[in-house]
């Protein structure tokens, strides 16, 4: 019996860790693939991939192979099992059959079930893990064989499954904009000018700056959404969405992948957008570069929509960002992008310094007068009334930025430290003027009481009448007149 024993052992501790280690790097590998196969079709990866899969020689002998996978993980399931369960009790039971008279029945199959939960217990991890990898090899099984019957028809369908989505995107409860931008809104305390040039009756295209690092981006957002009731989806890059978390995150908020497609499935639907045609170029601004110069290139794609669907464009300027942050020096990107964009190619990100309390300031914006598309009857292949549009655009856009510089020259509360030191100033002097004001409210009105009182009381001689029988024991007769 004890060789039985530690043979058992033995082969416990050499086959086990094996099993558990082939099951979790196999539902590690399809857990990867399937992972790569439910990014959104926006990232940048997804149609290489899915094409890249529907033509490699590889993928049908995977397709292959996924059944005798689900077939060997679940024969590791029974095997876990039985070994650690089955093999147990049949010693129980030959042991309960030849002491029946000793051992009820019914002991020994509480016995048996619970050296079977036992055996389930020991094996838990490979069961969880085997039985995971039947479940995704099921999934990821279908996944293949839909990409390489037809991989245009995949890709196609993810597309309309998110413009639908993009689509039908409710604004998510101001109460969470409000509590994450609680802190950065005290900080910079955002002024807006020319809030009357709005409509709130039409969509617009706004069509904005881009500052550094786009820091004045959320403000827009939130204020516009918190003050007015607009909101804006906002047109981000094809890189935002390639970044884990963050594209969801920007998701969230609204944002959508700047493409045509969708703009124009945007504008169809009635929904103001945002966008910023200088782009990454602009955003990334390098340390030479003037902090409110519009690099907008050649592109008329934004003038071109906006003609084509008669949308209104609201030119918004924003000054404030770029004060408060220091570049310390430009990392080159453009090595990312090769064979991609010619326009990226020297593409930098600046290395930007945290913002002393001192450079913390008020960032501002400014609405410029809208500008009416509909006097280009939406011909929008003439690229003279696009360049036209554009140039308007931009000269409202620069117009209004110089406004705001003089204003932010001018503002004495511009830095945040000092309009902070006033506002606790000035909070700290009404406090006390209250307290001041409510103390002599309530003298005024005591002396006012009293007087009355003593005017009811007095006799001819302007001396009081003490009722002596109202008095209680302590009082002294003698003294006839208040103190």
């Amino acid at each position: 019996e004890t060789d039985i024993i530690v043979s058992s052992l033995c082969l416990e501790m050499a086959i086990h860790p094996f099993i558990f280690f082939f099951s979790f790097i196999h539902f590690s590998i399809v857990l990867f693939f399937l992972l790569i196969f439910i990014q959104p079709i926006t990232t940048t990866f997804k149609k290489p991939i899915i094409k890249l899969t529907s033509k490699s020689k590889i993928t049908p002998y995977v397709i292959k192979s996924i059944p005798i996978m689900m077939i060997i993980n679940g024969l590791i399931v029974m095997v876990q099992f039985l070994y650690y369960g089955v093999d147990v009790n049949i010693g129980n039971l030959s042991n309960c059959l030849s002491l029946t008279e000793e051992i009820e029945v019914k002991d020994c199959l509480n016995l048996i079930f619970y050296d079977i939960l036992y055996g389930v217990l020991r094996s838990e991890r490979t069961l969880i893990l085997c039985s995971s990898n039947v479940f995704l090899l099921s999934i990821l099984y279908k996944v293949l064989v839909t990409i390489k019957t037809s991989p245009d028809s995949v890709i196609e369908l993810e597309e309309e499954v998110k413009l639908e989505q993009i689509l039908h995107f409710e604004p998510p409860p101001l109460s969470i904009f409000k509590v994450q931008m609680k802190v950065y809104d005290l900080l910079v305390c955002p002024e807006f000018f020319g809030v009357e040039n709005l409509l709130h009756e039409k969509p617009c295209l706004y069509v904005g700056n881009h500052t550094i690092m786009g820091f004045d981006m959320p403000l827009l957002v939130y204020h516009l959404f918190k003050d007015e009731g607009i909101f804006i989806r906002g047109l981000a890059d094809r890189v935002h969405f390639n970044l884990p978390g963050w594209g969801q995150l920007l998701e969230l908020v609204g944002a959508v992948l700047g493409n045509r497609k969708i703009c124009g499935a945007l504008m169809r639907n009635k929904k103001n957008i945002l966008v910023y045609p200088g782009g990454a170029r602009e955003v990334l601004k390098r340390k030479s570069d003037d902090p409110y110069e519009l690099m907008w290139k050649d592109r008329l794609g934004f003038v071109k929509l906006a003609i084509q669907y008669n949308y209104t464009i609201m030119p918004v300027c924003s000054v404030g960002s770029s004060e408060m942050c220091d570049i310390v020096m430009d990392i080159p990107l453009g090595w990312m992008f090769t064979g991609q964009s010619k326009s990226r190619n020297g593409l930098t990100i600046p290395l930007i310094k945290p913002p002393s309390p001192s450079q913390l300031q008020k960032v501002y914006f400014n609405f410029c007068k809208p500008i009416d598309t509909s006097c280009y009857n939406g011909d929008f292949d003439n690229l003279d009334f696009c360049e036209e549009l554009k140039q308007k655009t931009k000269l409202a856009i620069e117009e209004g930025i110089s406004m705001l510089l003089e204003k932010q020259k001018k503002d004495p509360k511009r830095n945040t430290i000092t309009r902070l030191t006033d506002s606790i100033k000035g909070a700290s002097e009404n406090y006390f003027k209250n307290l001041s004001e409510s103390k002599n409210n309530i003298n005024n009105s005591y002396d006012d009481d009293y007087d009355d009182d003593l005017d009811d009381d007095y006799d001819d001689d302007d001396e009081i009448i003490i009722d002596e029988s109202t008095m209680d024991e302590d009082y002294d007769p003698n003294l006839k007149k208040y103190q």
